[in-house]
């Protein structure tokens, strides 16, 4: 399995041998918190993770990525980026992911600024899932969280503006 993380889309898209089985909206690193590009690797599991450095706060089905408190996990997405450096996934895409993942897992951060185009993003990985693959999260869990298991909706534009 890998994950790509797109810190401009505030999206996260999770591949099994290429395919993708599983997107869903992420709160990264606020303004002065800025989460790192990058290519990273899950150094540590852990399900019940509190913060050291920020009052004990609650890090559940906590993947580290770095030894300096970079990690994905469950929280709270209020919409924009609002951490201080982590990927904060919804409750139940962070469940789901953290039972799949193995340590060792690629995660490639990108912010599409910094990475000069070498990382590739998920509109050039669109690769349905395939007919013997399984989906990371269940239709059910999928359809109650409002995530979805295809490319990213588009909004549509009207003649006076984006």
């Amino acid at each position: 399995m890998t994950m790509l993380i797109d810190l401009a889309r505030q999206r996260a898209y999770v591949y099994r041998d290429s395919v993708r089985i599983g997107v869903t909206t992420i709160s990264s690193g606020k303004p002065g918190y800025e989460t790192p590009a990058g290519v990273f690797t899950v150094l540590q599991k852990d399900r019940d993770h509190y913060s050291k450095k920020y009052h004990h706060a609650p890090m559940p089905y906590d993947l580290r990525l770095t030894w300096d408190g970079i990690s994905v996990h469950g929280g709270h997405l209020p919409g924009h980026p609002a951490s201080h450096g982590c990927v904060r996934l919804p409750i139940a895409f962070s469940r789901a992911l953290f039972n799949e993942a193995g340590i060792g897992m690629t995660v490639t951060i990108t912010d599409r600024q910094t990475d000069g185009g070498l990382i590739a993003t998920e509109t050039a990985l669109r690769p349905q899932l395939a007919e013997n693959e399984r989906p990371l999260l269940s239709p059910e869990i999928l359809s109650a969280g409002g995530y979805q298991s295809g490319p990213p909706a588009v909004p549509a534009t009207s003649s006076s503006g984006p």
